[in-house]
């Protein structure tokens, strides 16, 4: 979980906190929440830049 935190974080720039997303996600759709936005960046999303940062951290 925390992980997947970090990633999401990381993927928005950093344009909120893991409290942040802890704070505001519901708990029951946490998980699943966070595994569509990294599916959905790893689906190619993203620009070029963004894609060799989440491959590192893949």
């Amino acid at each position: 979980m925390d992980e997947m935190l970090d990633m999401v974080v990381d993927i928005y720039d950093k344009q909120f906190t893991k409290d942040d997303l802890l704070d505001r996600l519901h708990a029951p759709d946490a998980v699943e929440e966070l595994q569509q936005q990294i599916g959905f960046i790893a689906e190619g999303q993203i620009d070029d830049e963004r894609k060799k940062q989440l491959a590192k951290m893949i």
